[in-house]
């Protein structure tokens, strides 16, 4: 006996079957919240259509990044002292750093003229 798995997208708004590329998946957010809903290509577009002219309106916040935009970022830049010695100098000097994150420029100024 052979059993088959048959997997069928539809409309969630009408439950209409959605055959060979006749519809999509549109993902949208509103008030903090993401949401992906499919949609035959007649129901997408009529929610586009509903959606425009707020989306005219709008600026756009954060969004999407494309690959090259990601990747294109530069590394943090690298430091030539220890975080690790300047903590610790702070530390026996009485001078307060945060245990972590970034160490501020003057405190990195005051270990180097130290001598270290």
């Amino acid at each position: 006996m052979a059993k088959r798995t048959v997997i069928r997208l539809v409309d969630d708004l009408d439950d209409t079957e959605i055959v060979d590329g006749a519809g999509q998946t549109v993902s949208f957010a509103l008030d903090g919240r993401q949401y992906e809903i499919d949609l035959t290509n007649e129901h997408a577009n009529e929610m586009r259509a509903a959606l425009e002219r707020y989306v005219q309106a709008a600026r756009k916040a954060g969004g999407r990044q494309n690959r090259a935009e990601v990747t294109s970022r530069k590394p943090a830049a690298s430091v030539d002292y220890s975080p690790q010695a300047v903590r610790a100098w702070a530390k026996a000097k009485k001078i307060k750093v945060s245990p972590r994150g970034r160490i501020p420029q003057s405190v990195v100024d005051q270990f180097r003229a130290a001598g270290n």
